[in-house]
Protein backbone atom coordinates (compact mmCIF):
# COMPACT_ATOMS: atom_id res chain seq x y z
CA UNK A 1 0.00 0.00 0.00
CA UNK A 2 1.03 3.71 -0.30
CA UNK A 3 3.53 4.39 2.04
CA UNK A 4 2.21 6.90 5.33
CA UNK A 5 3.77 10.29 5.25
CA UNK A 6 1.75 12.56 7.79
CA UNK A 7 -1.51 11.39 10.05
CA UNK A 8 -4.31 11.75 11.46
CA UNK A 9 -7.29 13.63 10.66
CA UNK A 10 -9.44 11.81 12.90
CA UNK A 11 -10.60 7.92 14.18
CA UNK A 12 -14.15 6.73 13.32
CA UNK A 13 -16.07 3.96 15.51
CA UNK A 14 -16.79 2.88 19.29
CA UNK A 15 -14.91 1.70 22.26
CA UNK A 16 -13.56 -2.02 21.40
CA UNK A 17 -11.57 -3.70 18.31
CA UNK A 18 -9.13 -1.95 16.84
CA UNK A 19 -10.71 -3.14 13.86
CA UNK A 20 -13.32 -1.43 14.02
CA UNK A 21 -11.79 2.29 13.75
CA UNK A 22 -10.38 4.08 10.57
CA UNK A 23 -8.23 6.65 10.18
CA UNK A 24 -7.72 9.23 7.84
CA UNK A 25 -4.31 9.43 6.38
CA UNK A 26 -1.91 11.64 4.43
CA UNK A 27 -0.10 9.14 1.93
CA UNK A 28 2.14 8.92 -0.52
CA UNK A 29 0.67 7.86 -3.37
CA UNK A 30 2.02 7.30 -7.26
CA UNK A 31 0.25 9.70 -10.16
CA UNK A 32 -2.50 7.41 -11.12
CA UNK A 33 -3.83 8.18 -7.36
CA UNK A 34 -6.46 10.57 -8.37
CA UNK A 35 -7.75 8.08 -11.20
CA UNK A 36 -8.10 5.11 -8.46
CA UNK A 37 -9.86 6.96 -5.99
CA UNK A 38 -12.57 8.12 -8.51
CA UNK A 39 -13.10 4.39 -9.80
CA UNK A 40 -12.98 2.88 -6.34
CA UNK A 41 -10.05 1.19 -6.61
CA UNK A 42 -6.86 1.35 -3.96
CA UNK A 43 -4.02 3.90 -4.94
CA UNK A 44 -0.36 2.17 -5.01
CA UNK A 45 2.93 3.55 -3.73
CA UNK A 46 4.91 5.44 -6.04
CA UNK A 47 7.83 3.81 -8.51
CA UNK A 48 9.95 7.25 -8.07
CA UNK A 49 9.58 9.76 -4.91
CA UNK A 50 10.35 12.38 -7.56
CA UNK A 51 6.60 11.47 -9.19
CA UNK A 52 4.44 10.94 -5.81
CA UNK A 53 1.40 12.73 -5.12
CA UNK A 54 -0.31 12.70 -1.78
CA UNK A 55 -3.87 11.79 -1.11
CA UNK A 56 -5.64 11.75 1.97
CA UNK A 57 -7.15 8.07 2.85
CA UNK A 58 -9.06 6.13 4.93
CA UNK A 59 -6.75 3.09 6.72
CA UNK A 60 -7.71 0.59 9.24
CA UNK A 61 -6.64 1.40 12.35
CA UNK A 62 -5.00 -1.80 12.66
CA UNK A 63 -2.78 -1.44 9.49
CA UNK A 64 -1.00 1.18 11.30
CA UNK A 65 2.71 -0.46 12.50
CA UNK A 66 3.67 2.47 14.37
CA UNK A 67 3.14 5.93 14.95
CA UNK A 68 6.41 8.91 14.69
CA UNK A 69 7.16 11.47 17.56
CA UNK A 70 7.78 14.34 14.83
CA UNK A 71 5.19 16.66 14.85
CA UNK A 72 4.11 18.32 11.26
CA UNK A 73 1.71 21.56 10.57
CA UNK A 74 -0.61 20.77 8.50
CA UNK A 75 -2.37 23.17 6.11
CA UNK A 76 -5.80 24.21 6.57
CA UNK A 77 -7.05 23.02 3.09
CA UNK A 78 -5.91 19.29 2.35
CA UNK A 79 -8.05 19.20 -0.69
CA UNK A 80 -6.06 21.70 -2.69
CA UNK A 81 -3.05 19.64 -4.50
CA UNK A 82 -0.90 22.89 -3.87
CA UNK A 83 -1.48 22.20 0.21
CA UNK A 84 -0.94 18.08 -0.51
CA UNK A 85 2.40 19.02 -2.02
CA UNK A 86 3.58 21.51 0.92
CA UNK A 87 3.46 18.40 3.25
CA UNK A 88 4.85 16.12 0.92
CA UNK A 89 8.31 18.77 1.05
CA UNK A 90 8.02 19.48 4.56
CA UNK A 91 7.90 15.42 5.15
CA UNK A 92 11.12 14.71 2.83
CA UNK A 93 12.60 17.42 4.60
CA UNK A 94 12.20 15.14 8.15
CA UNK A 95 13.06 12.19 6.16
CA UNK A 96 16.07 13.97 5.19
CA UNK A 97 17.24 15.30 8.75
CA UNK A 98 16.63 11.72 10.12
CA UNK A 99 18.12 9.24 7.53
CA UNK A 100 18.15 6.09 9.87
CA UNK A 101 14.40 6.42 10.38
CA UNK A 102 12.06 9.48 12.40
CA UNK A 103 11.75 8.70 15.88
CA UNK A 104 8.88 6.41 16.80
CA UNK A 105 6.63 8.19 19.66
CA UNK A 106 7.39 6.69 23.70
CA UNK A 107 4.31 6.03 25.43
CA UNK A 108 5.85 6.81 28.72
CA UNK A 109 7.89 9.62 28.05
CA UNK A 110 5.53 11.06 24.78
CA UNK A 111 2.25 9.96 26.06
CA UNK A 112 2.91 9.97 29.85
CA UNK A 113 1.36 6.31 30.05
CA UNK A 114 2.22 5.51 33.61
CA UNK A 115 0.23 2.17 33.81
CA UNK A 116 2.53 -0.71 35.19
CA UNK A 117 2.35 -2.97 32.34
CA UNK A 118 3.72 -0.68 29.26
CA UNK A 119 7.67 -1.18 30.09
CA UNK A 120 6.70 -5.00 30.68
CA UNK A 121 4.88 -4.45 26.91
CA UNK A 122 7.91 -2.40 25.53
CA UNK A 123 10.53 -5.16 26.55
CA UNK A 124 8.42 -7.39 25.24
CA UNK A 125 7.88 -5.69 21.80
CA UNK A 126 11.81 -5.24 21.53
CA UNK A 127 12.66 -8.83 21.78
CA UNK A 128 9.93 -9.56 19.42
CA UNK A 129 11.52 -6.62 16.94
CA UNK A 130 15.31 -8.20 17.74
CA UNK A 131 14.11 -11.76 16.34
CA UNK A 132 12.60 -10.68 13.49
CA UNK A 133 16.02 -9.35 12.10
CA UNK A 134 17.47 -12.94 12.43
CA UNK A 135 18.32 -14.26 9.33
CA UNK A 136 16.50 -17.24 9.18
CA UNK A 137 13.26 -15.16 8.75
CA UNK A 138 14.92 -14.12 5.67
CA UNK A 139 14.52 -17.08 3.93
CA UNK A 140 13.13 -16.79 0.36
CA UNK A 141 10.78 -20.08 0.95
CA UNK A 142 9.57 -18.64 4.45
CA UNK A 143 8.14 -15.40 2.71
CA UNK A 144 6.50 -17.84 -0.41
CA UNK A 145 4.40 -19.32 2.36
CA UNK A 146 3.28 -16.30 4.20
CA UNK A 147 -0.24 -16.01 2.29
CA UNK A 148 -0.67 -19.78 3.57
CA UNK A 149 0.21 -18.88 6.67
CA UNK A 150 -2.33 -15.97 6.94
CA UNK A 151 -5.12 -17.73 4.94
CA UNK A 152 -5.05 -20.64 7.64
CA UNK A 153 -4.93 -18.05 10.48
CA UNK A 154 -7.93 -15.91 8.72
CA UNK A 155 -9.58 -19.95 8.38
CA UNK A 156 -8.92 -20.11 12.59
CA UNK A 157 -10.26 -16.56 12.61
CA UNK A 158 -13.13 -17.61 10.91
CA UNK A 159 -13.91 -20.67 13.24
CA UNK A 160 -14.12 -19.04 15.90
CA UNK A 161 -16.65 -16.65 14.98
CA UNK A 162 -18.95 -19.46 13.86
CA UNK A 163 -18.55 -21.02 17.42
CA UNK A 164 -19.58 -17.91 18.85
CA UNK A 165 -22.15 -17.51 16.49
CA UNK A 166 -23.30 -20.91 17.72
CA UNK A 167 -23.32 -20.15 21.01
CA UNK A 168 -24.85 -17.39 20.72
CA UNK A 169 -27.78 -18.69 18.95
CA UNK A 170 -27.81 -21.56 21.47
CA UNK A 171 -28.43 -19.08 24.16
CA UNK A 172 -31.46 -17.38 22.21
CA UNK A 173 -32.54 -20.93 22.00
CA UNK A 174 -32.68 -21.92 24.97
CA UNK A 175 -34.23 -18.54 26.17
CA UNK A 176 -37.06 -19.29 23.72
CA UNK A 177 -37.67 -22.31 25.68
CA UNK A 178 -37.67 -21.00 28.64
CA UNK A 179 -39.76 -18.15 28.25
CA UNK A 180 -42.18 -21.24 26.64
CA UNK A 181 -41.92 -23.01 30.03
CA UNK A 182 -42.70 -20.48 32.09
CA UNK A 183 -45.98 -19.57 30.00
CA UNK A 184 -47.25 -23.31 30.29
CA UNK A 185 -46.41 -23.27 34.13
CA UNK A 186 -48.45 -19.21 34.47
CA UNK A 187 -51.30 -21.52 32.62
CA UNK A 188 -50.98 -24.19 35.00
CA UNK A 189 -50.94 -21.69 38.35
CA UNK A 190 -48.01 -23.03 39.41
CA UNK A 191 -46.13 -19.82 38.90
CA UNK A 192 -47.25 -16.00 39.54
CA UNK A 193 -47.62 -13.28 36.71
CA UNK A 194 -44.14 -12.05 38.01
CA UNK A 195 -42.50 -15.40 38.64
CA UNK A 196 -43.11 -16.00 41.60
CA UNK A 197 -43.90 -19.76 42.65
CA UNK A 198 -47.28 -20.18 44.17
CA UNK A 199 -48.56 -23.22 46.54
CA UNK A 200 -49.93 -24.95 43.76
CA UNK A 201 -46.51 -25.42 41.89
CA UNK A 202 -44.36 -25.81 45.57
CA UNK A 203 -46.56 -28.98 45.81
CA UNK A 204 -46.43 -30.07 42.12
CA UNK A 205 -42.45 -29.87 42.97
CA UNK A 206 -42.51 -31.67 45.95
CA UNK A 207 -44.85 -34.60 44.13
CA UNK A 208 -42.19 -34.79 41.13
CA UNK A 209 -39.55 -35.05 43.51
CA UNK A 210 -40.43 -37.96 46.25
Amino acid sequence: GARPSASVASAKGGAGDASEYTVDMLLRCSPTAADDIAAGRSPSPPLNDDEAEMHVLNVPLKQIDALSSVKLSMPKDLKSGDGRFAVLKVVREVERRFPDGVPLIDPVSDMKVEHESVPKLMRKLEGLQSRLGEERLRDPALHANLPKLRQKLQMYEDERDLRRQIKAGRAVLMKDELKGMRRVLRRLGHVSEDGVIGNKGRVAGEGSTS
